[in-house]
């Protein structure tokens, strides 16, 4: 198996040079850079990507730990955040938890074990109680209604400010008796419980009653 040594001897370079290229660091002259390449090729030689990204600190990818990926929301989402990392040169690692709690506290010890250089995390399974897994030393962006806690980046939609807007949109529109259709409403944050806290400030307002289903 040919080695860096091997392709600095072959190119007659140093085996500085030849990391710098494998790098792609700016301060290499065309001709040397080229000289390498050809060396790498001539001997088939293959970056260990295990040891450079030892030496580097970190991976280049990032994980992305959601429900599964047989939706309509999480495909597109899986696709947008993809494409958001391309930009960056990074890849994206996706796993799909099914909605358990164990598979999502999984996520989280992969990307501990330094496999992903940080996780996106659309949690279901956890709950507050496991607000203490993601006091962790790297970066985790929590995804989704499910407020759990602990010092993480949260993205959710708006769902209080949207459902008072558009209750409040039917109230503006005369009329006065508006009922609600949710999931069932739990003490802990979600999609349900947001949305009829949104529905119930908005019905606060005098000039209408509220309809309990």
């Amino acid at each position: 198996m040919a080695t860096i040594q091997g392709v600095a001897k072959a190119a007659g370079v140093s085996a500085m040079t030849v990391s710098n290229v494998i790098n792609d660091h700016p301060n290499v002259r065309r001709a040397t850079r080229e000289k390498v390449l050809e060396a790498m090729a001539r001997l088939d030689y293959r970056v260990n990507p295990a040891a450079r990204n030892l030496r580097k600190g970190r991976t280049g990818t990032i994980g992305l730990a959601i429900p599964g990926g047989n939706s309509a929301y999480y495909g597109e989402l899986a696709a947008a955040i993809v494409a958001a990392a391309v930009r960056y040169d990074l890849r994206v690692s996706i796993e799909q938890t099914g909605a358990l709690r164990e598979n999502e506290l999984a996520a989280l010890s992969l990307s501990r074990n330094r496999l992903y250089d940080g996780l996106l995390l659309s949690p279901v399974g956890m709950g507050s109680a496991d607000a203490e897994w993601l006091n962790v030393d790297y970066p985790v962006v929590t995804l989704g209604e499910l407020i759990i806690g602990g010092s993480v980046d949260h993205v959710a939609m708006p769902n209080v400010d949207a459902s008072r807007a558009a209750t409040r949109h039917l109230i503006d529109r005369g009329c006065r008796r508006i009922a609600i259709l949710c999931g069932p409403v739990r003490e802990e944050a979600d999609v349900s419980s947001l949305r009829h806290t949104g529905y119930r400030q908005a019905l606060e307002m005098p000039v209408c009653g509220w309809i309990p289903l």
